[in-house]
């Protein structure tokens, strides 16, 4: 009687695992930056910031991945935005990797059905020499916005490498208790900022995403900001 249980139950699991696969929805952005020569300014999938600034695509951890360098002036922070991705759930997941110097910031850029600005939102980490995983959780409560582009930036004059960058859409009713930090990471509360990106649509709308950070200098992987808007 109990292996009949444990076998339903089984068979139980494994039948109700499609439905739960169903509300993940995986962007499917370029986030190994693959298919640019090295030193190319971009990957497919991918665009630069207007203003100062400069980025290249450099070797990652694996021979078949790489990432993306992103250097600010002392007066801008400089940004790399993905392709527009429609918005599939109410709760975004972003992870990455960074390292560097200076204040790394990972979030999203959000856009109505036409494709015009709306508030984003983005957490802001101080980049160490060392890779450090990101985690992210979004919650998406305008019902406005209709699409979304990752957007990472270096805040004024960092230098950040970002790689293995992987986004999904979750469908919940509640957002988890908080989003997971690396084991090294510690919240801490800043000076209130602003923070300023900009960017251009493909279909030739620019829009800009605001990341100006007056932040403090804190220990490796340490995140500063937690659910910035901008």
């Amino acid at each position: 009687m109990i292996q009949k249980f444990l076998l339903f139950a089984t068979l139980g699991a494994i039948c109700a695992l499609p439905a739960f696969a169903d509300d993940d929805v995986d962007l499917r952005i370029n986030g190994d930056f693959r298919g640019a020569a090295a030193n190319a300014a971009t990957a497919p999938g991918w665009m630069v910031s207007n203003g100062n600034g400069s980025t290249k695509i450099v070797r990652g951890n694996d021979f078949d991945e790489f990432g993306i360098e992103v250097n600010a002036s002392a007066q801008s922070a400089k940004s790399v935005l993905s392709d527009f991705h429609p918005v599939a759930g109410n709760l975004l997941k972003i992870e990455s990797e960074v390292k560097g110097s200076g204040v790394a910031t990972v979030g999203f850029a959000a856009f109505d059905g036409a494709k015009n600005p709306l508030p984003g939102s983005a957490q802001s980490y101080q980049a160490s020499p060392f890779w450090s995983k990101t985690k992210n959780y979004f919650n998406i409560t305008n019902p406005d916005v209709k699409f979304v582009r990752i957007v990472l930036t270096a805040e004024k004059g960092a230098a950040v490498t970002f790689q293995d960058v992987e986004a999904e859409f979750k469908r919940t009713h509640a957002a988890p208790a908080g989003a997971p930090v690396p084991a090294a990471a510690q919240v801490v509360v800043p000076p209130a900022s602003a923070v300023t990106t900009q960017a251009a649509a493909a279909t030739a709308q620019t829009a800009v995403a605001t990341t100006q950070a007056a932040l403090t200098a804190a220990a490796p992987a340490q995140m500063l900001i937690q659910n910035k808007l901008y």
